[in-house]
């Protein structure tokens, strides 16, 4: 350790307090995203998410219905959940008939979405909420820069074969929800076609 501090012209003390957070950042990217769900849980959480992109009143039932399961405190609940939770604060955001209020709710939505893929960044369901949320967003939001990062990070989980937490109707649901929305360039749909057709 002496050494390693020496050569780089620290003091072991700050070499130890760097080691600790990295080993820390690493400790982060290792969160199971789906600990702490029920049985039956995850397949409420994704069915009412889904409804919920028809009108407010499915949206306020969805974020309902969540709290039901899995009670007040979204930082105990498991990673997944909260990334459903974010997205559907998005969607009061969409489905608000007043621009202050979409304006309010999609930040809310983003503050409730920070640091949750960072958490568990080779979960493609988080990936895939999060990609299918901002890329849906204005400009004035500034989350431009998450884009092409989630997109490639996507395409590379299909591409080793997807996700085995996530059904196959719902992982090709997402492709073709990519192929169509998603903003894909002609090499990166080529891409996910093939990644597809193997799944």
């Amino acid at each position: 350790m002496k050494r390693i501090a020496s050569r780089y012209g620290m003091r072991p003390v700050a070499l130890v307090l760097i080691l600790a957070l990295c080993q820390e950042a690493a400790m982060a990217q290792t969160i199971d995203p789906y600990a702490g769900f029920a049985p039956g849980t995850l397949e409420l959480v994704r069915s009412s998410f889904y409804r919920a992109v028809d009108s407010l009143p499915a949206t306020e039932s969805a974020i309902a219905e969540l709290v039901a399961r899995l009670g007040t405190s979204r930082r105990s609940w498991p990673l997944v959940a909260r990334a459903y939770r974010a997205s559907l604060e998005g969607l009061v955001g969409k489905h608000s008939p007043g621009l202050l209020e979409k304006f309010n709710r999609v930040n809310a939505a983003l503050e409730q979405w920070r640091g949750l893929v960072e958490a568990s960044p080779d979960s493609l369901e988080l990936r895939f909420l999060r990609y299918s949320f901002y890329s849906q967003l204005p400009a004035v939001f500034g989350v431009g820069s998450y884009l092409a990062p989630d997109r490639e990070a996507l395409i590379a989980i299909f591409e080793k074969g997807g996700d085995a937490r996530v059904p196959r109707n719902q992982a090709l649901d997402m492709v073709a929800w990519l192929m169509k929305e998603g903003k894909l360039s002609a090499s990166e749909k080529r891409r996910l076609e093939l990644a597809a057709s193997k799944l």
